[in-house]
């Protein structure tokens, strides 16, 4: 492993602040040995803050990975190490060597579940899924943003009681041309 530590001013030992294990696996802000989320080598942070200078890229494994295999995520676990929830890129199964993910997956446990399910999906074609894993099976025209459920559901639009919500129909993006109906 290699461990990189600072000491802080007037402090007499330095303090480990980021390790690497024999694995490879990156753990920064705690000196608990990195570990895996859901079967997969994972960066650790804790307590730290990506801003809007840093990022964190994840790459596919697989020369050729088949449809849904998860090729990358971002894990929200506690110190179980069990995701509570993620985001996972998917292979849609035409991959070729200039092809990126097909899919952006949400996944969120329920409490007393032992795991996680899909709520979300963005299609390769931009189409939007709350609850469907399949946008793209529902009628042309109206399967940009679906929202399925085996029970009641439904949209709400919630506004401030002195304030109007509204849902508006466009066809250009001037003048009235961007609410024609509503």
């Amino acid at each position: 492993r290699l461990i990189f530590s600072t000491t802080a001013d007037g402090a007499a030992s330095p303090t480990e602040r980021l390790r690497i294990d024999s694995s490879g696996r990156l753990n920064i802000g705690s000196s608990s040995a990195p570990g895996t989320v859901g079967g997969f080598s994972h960066i650790n942070v804790h307590g730290t803050s990506i801003n809007a200078n840093g990022a964190i890229g994840l790459y596919r494994n697989s020369a050729s990975p088949s449809a849904g295999q998860g090729i990358g995520a971002i894990y929200f676990a506690n110190s179980d190490g069990n995701p509570g929830a993620y985001i996972q890129g998917q292979s849609d199964g035409t991959w070729g060597s200039n092809d990126y993910p097909g899919r952006l997956v949400f996944f969120t446990t329920a409490d007393g579940a032992s795991s996680a399910t899909e709520r979300l999906r963005i299609d390769s074609s931009g189409r939007m899924g709350l609850g469907t894993a399949t946008p793209d099976s529902y009628v042309g025209g109206g399967n940009n943003f679906v929202i399925a459920a085996s029970a009641n559901a439904g949209l709400t639009i919630a506004t401030g009681t002195s304030d109007i919500g509204t849902i508006n129909f466009a066809d250009g993006t001037s003048g009235d041309a961007r609410f024609r109906g509503r």
